[in-house]
């Protein structure tokens, strides 16, 4: 007889199948207190997150009754809450999840050492207030948070850092997220975070979309394959970038972005992650029961005042369009050139007649930019223009051309002082003051 034991074309009783799993298990995934019904969707809670599952596999998987017997609710709300949080919300079911952390006396250091290297001087007690508000009152906005800074800097440990204190409703995305179709991974959470570059071409479409997210307030979640609900979304924003040019362009008026610009490490401790994750209920406990806030200044909490750093200013610089910046460049120089005058008016035409005549400028892209970028308006006719007669003082031609010329055009007017300010890294001059002679003689008596 043949033996075919070795032959791989034949078939035996003895071979097994490739991949069969002796050990397969059969038994449910999660408890059945682990299933729900929100209006008519059926889900599994697993690590604080929802998995869509069917009636079907509830039935397979816990018995034909089992339907009957899981807990239902009317839909999601979305209530984040630190020291009473609740699952069942009058029915409703809490989008928001508890967190794994019970606050407890103890030391911080090695968190208190992460957040002085990124948040320096006054910013180190900015960012204490910040984590205060996010524990202790998480439905209150708060600023965007920008860090700004190279490799080795220390930043992204601390986008690590604060997402695990808040997970599971915390989340690393990328900037095109914001803007997809589908946003539950999004709108539910208390803090996202962005490390990453902004995908060029899409700049002023995520900064409007960030823009509303910052104040918060009842937006749409979006799943996919489930009917949009409305919920309130409470989310906080976190990015960070390698250099100013990656980030979102900033208004002239910022009163939302609080950017900070991050150092390069002197000294490079691998386990201060490992060991501050250990230290989040003493941190917890520290802002609860020892720390005092800043004073509330704003809707945001903290005075917008405080958000214009250096490394701001040099962000709205960037983001100025080449009129704007034209527009501070000759004036800047013309009160450098004019010691003496502390103001300017002017009309669009005048100035784009003696500084843009090689430039594709016109009077309504002039408006248009100036009031975007510098929050200016114009002034036209007499009743309606405080500087009226200011100006006809300083015109050149006669009475009846000027009050025509008045009446037809709007003038801006600017100050030295508004524009040494709206420029980077420019030391204005000292002020030059007049002394008498009568001052002089008694100077040198």
């Amino acid at each position: 007889m043949e033996d075919n034991t070795n032959n791989p074309n034949t078939l035996t009783n003895n071979l097994q199948v490739k991949g069969n799993d002796n050990n397969t298990n059969n038994q449910p995934l999660v408890p059945l207190n682990k299933v729900v019904r929100i209006s008519t969707s059926y889900y599994q809670e697993h690590e604080g997150k929802l998995i869509n599952t069917n009636e079907q596999c509830i039935k397979n998987d816990y018995g034909k009754d089992a339907p009957k017997k899981i807990r239902k609710y009317f839909g999601f709300k979305n209530e984040p809450d630190h020291t009473n949080h609740k699952t069942n919300l009058n029915g409703y079911y809490n989008l928001y999840t508890k967190l794994p952390w019970t606050p407890e006396k103890g030391n911080w250091n090695n968190i208190e050492k992460m957040l002085s290297h990124v948040f320096k001087g006054d910013h180190y007690n900015m960012i204490l207030t910040y984590f205060f508000v996010l524990y202790c009152h998480p439905k209150h906005p708060l600023p965007v948070i920008g860090l700004v800074g190279g490799k080795n800097t220390g930043k992204s440990k601390f986008l690590e850092l604060i997402l695990k204190m808040f997970n599971p409703n915390s989340s690393m995305i990328d900037p095109e997220d914001l803007t997809a179709d589908f946003n539950k991974s999004i709108l539910d959470k208390l803090l996202i975070a962005i490390d990453e570059k902004t995908e060029t071409g899409k700049e002023e479409q995520l900064m409007q979309r960030v823009k509303k997210m910052a104040t918060g307030g009842t937006q749409t979640l979006k799943e996919k394959f489930k009917t949009p609900v409305k919920i309130d979304s409470y989310v906080k924003i976190i990015m960070a970038s390698n250099g100013i040019e990656d980030m979102l362009k900033l208004e002239n008026e910022n009163t939302r972005f609080w950017i900070v610009e991050v150092q390069p490490l002197k000294t490079d401790d691998f386990d201060i992650l490992e060991k501050s994750v250990k230290e989040i209920p003493a941190f917890f406990n520290y802002l609860v029961n020892e720390y005092t806030p800043i004073e509330r200044a704003s809707r945001l909490w903290l005075d917008p005042k405080t958000f214009q750093t250096d490394v701001a200013k040099k962000m709205q610089a960037n983001a100025r369009p080449q009129l704007i910046n034209a527009v501070i460049e000759n004036l800047t120089n013309y009160f450098l050139e004019n010691e003496t005058k502390n103001e300017v008016y002017f009309t669009a035409d005048q100035f784009i007649s003696a500084f843009g005549r090689n430039e594709r400028y016109n009077s309504s892209w002039f408006a248009k930019d100036v009031k975007k970028h510098l929050n200016k308006k114009s002034y036209a006719k007499r009743g309606n223009n405080p500087f009226h007669d200011i100006i006809i003082a300083s015109y050149s031609g006669n009475t009846a051309s000027v009050n025509n010329d008045i009446k037809q055009r709007r003038y801006y007017h600017f100050t030295k002082k508004e524009i040494y300010s709206l420029n980077v890294d420019f030391e204005p001059p000292a002020e030059k003051t007049e002394i008498t002679d009568k001052e002089i003689q008694e100077l040198f008596n």
